[in-house]
């Protein structure tokens, strides 16, 4: 047996055996639910018509993750009360008039989303 043909062979098999065991292991990332570690939250998917695209984002994403997907808000609103800090993000879009996009934190993690449309 030549040498191509074993090495084809171990190929195979060895995609093989890897594409068993992750599924298996439940290891797909398309088979993941998005889930909060703690089960008291329960985490929504949001998808956002930008300007420069669709962005996709969730709650309880960090502020910094945000921004690097929406980029700098447009204004910004902070309130604090006791131990919690609640900030209110505005984008606009193509409307110049209104804000098209409000996002709520609380405490760093996105809370909700709010899209404007016509």
């Amino acid at each position: 047996m030549s040498t191509f043909i074993k090495i084809l062979i171990g190929f195979v098999l060895g995609v093989a055996f890897v594409v068993f065991a992750r599924k298996e292991l439940g290891d797909f990332p398309e088979e993941r639910p998005l889930v909060s570690p703690n089960p008291e939250r329960v985490v929504q998917a949001f998808e956002l018509s930008t300007k420069k695209g669709i962005r996709k984002l969730h709650t309880y994403m960090s502020k910094d993750s945000v921004q690097i997907l929406m980029g700098r808000p447009d204004a910004v609103d902070v309130r604090t009360s006791q131990s919690t800090v609640y900030e209110v993000w505005k984008y606009r879009g193509c409307n110049r008039v209104m804000d098209e996009f409000t996002l709520r934190f609380e405490n760093g993690e996105l809370m909700s989303v709010d899209q404007y449309r016509e």
